[in-house]
């Protein structure tokens, strides 16, 4: 809940500020993160390390991929 909340208040307020500025800005969007443990269960990025540690399989899908150019949204 932490992680997402924050990263999107940071992205919406980098994109005020470029608007500010006009300076160019990329965001990057990442599939997992890892670090401690601070709930007091296991989230799902730690459920995978832990599945890989045990040498089971990972939940394999098919993903499709999008990329967007901030200059082309309407």
């Amino acid at each position: 809940l932490w992680y997402p909340l924050s990263k999107t208040l940071a992205e919406k307020e980098v994109w005020r500020f470029a608007e500010e500025t006009g300076l160019n800005v990329v965001v990057v969007n990442p599939g997992t993160v890892l670090g401690t443990i601070l709930p007091p269960a296991i989230n799902a990025s730690m459920g995978m390390i832990v599945r890989l540690l045990q040498g089971k399989r990972l939940l394999t899908m098919r993903m499709r991929i999008e990329a967007y150019d901030s200059t082309w949204v309407i």
